[in-house]
């Protein structure tokens, strides 16, 4: 099981916990049958109960408080779930966990979807302000008379007001171990003095002058990203930037009135009842069919007396019906389109995760693999005896990998559920870390009160338990063996992810752990006994309006908390079991490495020294991945085709995008598209390439850092911009707008750069070298490009 990068359930959004390198592994789980369908049917109950806690949140009269604040209460989902629980039958009988788990989903969902939310008020407030800037900007400039010259001139004074040029000075090294008594706010201090940004900086310039002169300089700073530029404004290129913001408002906008978030379907009732509302034809129940009443006008006209008055009546009645059909007709295809887009979404089938947010929430054990302890060697007896084995020998490679193999099977137990046990099936990379969560658990476990330590050092940090679809299953059947439904519990597997801190893993990482949670523990021990003291004097001073009672309720709580928070640092003092030691990456601070990203080229890498602000080294694409190695001919191959063997992955994705791009259409139509993961596996496998090369580089030059792109809004600004284009070279001709941003779309989603960066952050993390984020300018080449990256992640422009 490959180690996956996705951000755990539970979250550490709390200051002493900025510096966690979490990731997550994965293993499956094996089990009987009955727990295996015991499971699926909880957590299926489990998921109804998630999407009616979803529903009714969203519906509190506080909800419009949350989107302000921006955060959610746990006490009312608590409620909620209760109330359930208590009245609702359907939800009844469920392990106490999955209740937890409940709360523990809804409220992340929440506070996820409530953080998008503060975040595209943000940016629409920003653009908004760049905007009205820029427009104020048009305006002045037609009232006054400045040079381009004299703006810039302005626009230099400016930045070196704002942000003078200093020599970089090198980071200080982190604190030893023994270095305990000084430092307790030393992350507060960092905090207040992290300088503001150079727009922010600009933008308040900007509220507080008045000079005509300055505010157009500063206007000129903000439409170059914060540079001067010398060259001459394009009217023409303003103005479709001005274009391109307006429509990122536009879209934020409606983002901002999305839905609130939908729960999952296991029973696949809203799959069926979105089929149904698209497969649905416009009918009137009441209406007589169009067919009947000319027939009976047809039988009016032909009879010998006709009735004038029936006549009327008749065509009357025509008229009517066909309104009413037509209404019924326009209504229907007004809503269609909703209708076939809910169709085509088709919600997640799999039930929501259980969540386990708690190191002591797993129990860890272990059991022989043999199917007894006398169980006898058969193999070996064959041997003794001069038999000869029915069995093929295996092969050298397998023979020492069997060698290396244990004899002990990983099993984990949930509490709350311990009857229920399941085997740990995982990589023999995970392997060494789930002997750890074991160890960790074990020696916990058989030390006593005052030995032990803290549950803080384990290297887990919670779990969840998810259900994946069996993918190998369509392979294991036999194609001559008649087909029967299998249930889901079958179909499906359990798997157990996993949130470990890296630095849990060393012996290094364990004290530097240890001694920010030793910091941390004993400023809150303080806060508690100062609060003790308070209360204290206010009871002997007699200065306080409460009762005795409620003062003698928070003494005793706060006394509560002070023991808590003393058996806290007692326990981190303790000595945790053993861990592989490592040293830690020591770099050059004034070394960094500058990753900038291109439509053509994929990256390109540049060695900075911040001192100078100067190059170093570049590496193209093709230099990443030569292999320099290589000095001797092997099959037939040159010298030369071997170097270049990684880099022509690069040309053999870009083939297999175009292939698939121009060739899946009209295999799709013709029914022969076959699924093929050849391209997926080969970018993959080419996106972890490239960031391990990065790396190598990082290591070779001893950089201090690693400073990556940010993509934050790289997505939304490239719509807005081709958006903003398609109106203006296809104006109120929607269908050729769309066909041409369609087909830029194709053309620029080559490469995953978000895939990318996670990449290199996770191979980056497994050294121990710091990665950041920086601005990457729109024009240039990809060196100047990767310098100013690598700048603006220290702040320097």
């Amino acid at each position: 099981m490959v180690a996956s990068n996705s951000k755990p359930f539970k979250k550490n959004r709390k200051k002493g916990n900025s510096d966690e390198q979490l990731r997550v592994i994965c293993c499956c789980l094996s089990a009987d049958e009955a727990t295996r369908q015991f499971f699926w049917e909880a957590m299926v109950k489990y998921t109804l109960l998630v999407n009616r806690l979803l529903e009714q949140v969203g519906q509190l009269s506080e909800f419009k408080q949350w989107q302000e604040k921006g955060s959610i209460s746990k006490e009312p989902v608590k409620q909620l779930c209760d109330a359930l629980k208590k009245h609702h039958a359907e939800f009844q009988g469920l392990p106490h966990r999955f209740y937890i788990s409940a709360k523990l989903m809804v409220t992340y969902t929440f506070e996820s979807w409530l953080a998008l939310q503060q975040r595209r008020r943000r940016k629409i407030d920003g653009k908004r302000r760049w905007l009205n800037r820029v427009e104020d900007d048009i305006e002045l400039a037609k009232v006054t008379d400045f040079s381009p010259e004299m703006i810039q001139n302005r626009a230099r004074k400016i930045l070196a007001e704002i942000h003078p040029s200093n020599p970089v000075e090198p980071e200080p090294e982190t604190s030893s171990d023994n270095e305990i008594n000084e430092g307790e706010n030393c992350q507060e201090e960092e905090e207040m003095n992290q300088p503001k940004s150079l727009l922010s900086c600009l933008f308040d310039l900007y509220d507080s002058t008045e000079d005509a002169l300055t505010l157009r300089a500063i206007v000129h700073l903000l439409k170059n990203n914060g540079e001067v530029n010398e060259e001459d404004e394009d009217p023409k290129k303003l103005e479709l930037r001005l274009a391109a913001k307006r429509e990122e408002i536009q879209r934020l906008e409606k983002q901002l009135q999305g839905r609130l978030p939908k729960g999952r379907d296991p029973t696949g009732e809203t799959t069926t009842r979105f089929l149904e509302e698209a497969i649905k034809l416009p009918e009137h129940p009441t209406a007589y069919p169009p067919r009947f009443l000319l027939n009976a006008f047809y039988c009016y006209a032909l009879l010998p007396m006709p009735y004038i008055q029936y006549g009327v009546y008749l065509l009357n009645a025509i008229l009517d019906e066909a309104r009413i059909v037509e209404s019924d007709f326009i209504t229907w295809r007004d809503t269609i389109a909703e209708h076939l887009v809910n169709a085509a979404k088709r919600p997640n089938s799999l039930p929501y995760p259980l969540i386990f947010g708690s190191t002591s929430d797993l129990v860890w054990e272990s059991e022989s693999k043999r199917k007894g302890p006398n169980a006898p060697d058969t193999e070996g007896a064959l041997e003794q005896s001069g038999a000869k084995s029915s069995r093929k020998r295996p092969s050298k490679r397998k023979r020492t990998r069997l060698k290396t193999q244990s004899d002990e099977r990983i099993t984990v137990r949930f509490h709350g559920m311990s009857q229920y046990r399941f085997k740990i099936y995982c990589d023999r990379r995970q392997l060494p870390i789930f002997r750890q969560f074991l160890t960790d658990y074990c020696t916990h476990k058989a030390l006593d009160e005052e030995n032990k330590f803290s549950m803080g050092l384990f290297a887990l940090r919670s779990a969840s338990l998810i259900w994946k679809k069996d993918k190998q299953r369509p392979h294991k059947r036999n194609s001559s063996e008649p087909v029967e439904p299998l249930s889901p519990w079958q179909t499906h597997r359990l798997y157990l992810h996993c949130s470990i801190d890296s630095r849990l893993l060393t012996a290094e990482g364990t004290e530097q752990v240890r001694f920010q949670k030793i910091l941390q523990t004993k400023r809150k021990l303080e806060g508690a006994k100062n609060k003790e003291q308070e209360i204290l004097r206010q009871k002997s001073e007699r200065q306080h309006t409460e009762s005795e009672q409620d003062l003698d309720d928070k003494l005793k709580k706060q006394r509560q908390n002070v023991a808590r928070n003393q058996t806290s640092l007692n326990c981190l003092y303790n000595p945790t079991p053993p861990r592989p030691s490592r040293v830690r990456y020591q770099g050059n601070p004034n070394i960094a490495i500058g990753v900038s990203f291109c439509r053509q080229q994929l990256v390109g890498v540049g060695v900075i020294d911040l001192q100078t602000q100067q190059v170093q080294e570049y590496y193209s694409i093709r230099r990443l991945l030569i292999n320099r190695k290589v000095t001797q001919v092997k099959r037939g191959r040159s010298v030369l085709q071997l170097k270049l063997k990684k880099y022509r992955l690069v040309n053999q994705l870009c083939m297999w995008k175009k292939k698939n791009i121009t060739q899946r259409t009209q295999q799709q139509k013709q029914g022969l598209c076959i699924q093929n993961t050849t391209e997926s596996n080969l970018r993959q496998y080419l996106e972890r390439l490239v960031a391990d090369r990065i790396v190598e580089v990082a290591l070779k030059h001893q950089a201090g850092s690693i400073v990556t792109p940010q993509l934050g809004e790289i997505r939304e600004s490239i719509e807005s911009a081709v958006q903003a284009i398609a109106k203006q070279l296809f104006e109120n001709h929607r269908e050729a707008q769309q066909a041409y941003a369609k087909q830029f779309r194709m053309d620029f989603h080559r490469w995953s750069y978000g895939r990318l960066t996670d990449c290199i952050h996770s191979r980056a993390r497994q050294e121990g070298i710091l990665v950041q984020a920086g601005r990457q300018p729109v024009e240039g080449n990809l060196v100047g490009k990767a310098l100013t990256i690598a700048l603006s992640g220290r702040n320097l422009v």
